[in-house]
């Protein structure tokens, strides 16, 4: 249940009131120093009230603020990111990810086997992953990281599969136990999760994800690809299942394109 703003602030006004009718009653006569001191705490402590209180409202204010539209289609970039599929293939499907989010599992453990067998693995599809860590999701942005360290020895998919198979474990030790399993140079591999520009790499992708609107996760863009760009995007939102994908992307190799966002109930 949403917090109205005005709620908030009728907090805070009780508050003051609050605190100024349990001040020391002078009746003429002066306040002693320790009714004084008595005052100041009572304002300090009061002030930090008010302080928190103001967080909160600012908290609400952006949860509750409308959310960004998501284009009818976009335009995207992709050369550079971790692929799966044949670079000849006509079509691409770009999803934005979380680690730790079970919707996103869900795409993996259940729908992408399936796209891989029967468009993927097939040349019609290239499958292109990008990183979304949500804010709420603080392990998120470190797995995101394993995952491309393991991309740089060439297992990046691999290392995705481990993650979203144990969303419970995650931290580095976790890791470094997966790149061992993997048969990665695991000095060359510890390295890399320190490495500045790979959280930059990460953080990159987030903040492209959100000049598309892309607001939570998984989102994915399906299109055309045109050189090192997918065209005429479509977004479908949200873990669809496997019949959505496959619709679209049917179309789109009919060159039937007219296409409207899927959002999820």
């Amino acid at each position: 249940m949403k917090t109205p703003a005005s709620f908030i602030f009728l907090a805070c006004v009780l508050a003051v009131l609050s605190a100024c009718s349990n001040l020391p009653s002078q009746h003429g006569s002066e306040v002693s120093a320790d009714a004084l001191v008595a005052m100041r705490v009572r304002m300090d402590l009061l002030q930090a009230d008010v302080g928190k209180l103001t967080a909160l409202l600012a908290k609400v204010e952006e949860r509750t603020r409308p959310p960004k539209q998501l284009p009818k289609s976009a335009n995207i970039p992709f050369v550079a990111n971790p692929m799966l599929g044949a670079t000849s293939a006509k079509i691409g499907v770009v999803e934005f990810s979380d680690y730790q989010c079970p919707y996103c599992r869900t795409f993996h453990t259940a729908v992408l086997p399936e796209l891989k067998k029967n468009y993927i693995d097939t040349g019609k599809v290239i499958f292109v992953s990008r990183d979304a860590p949500m804010d709420f999701h603080p392990m998120a942005e470190p797995a995101a990281i394993a995952a491309n360290c393991a991309g740089e020895q060439g297992a990046y998919y691999p290392m995705q599969e481990d993650l979203y198979a144990q969303q419970n474990r995650f931290g580095n030790e976790f890791y470094l136990e997966l790149a061992g399993k993997r048969g990665l140079d695991i000095k060359r591999f510890e390295t890399c999760l320190h490495d500045p520009a790979q959280q930059q790499e990460v953080r990159r992708d987030s903040a492209f994800a959100a000049e598309l609107g892309v607001e939570g996760t998984p989102t994915f863009f399906i299109g055309r690809i045109d050189g090192d760009h997918l065209v005429d995007a479509v977004p479908v939102v949200g873990a669809q299942p496997y019949g959505a994908y496959m619709q679209w992307i049917e179309r789109l190799l009919s060159e039937q394109i007219a296409l409207r966002p899927i959002m999820s109930p």
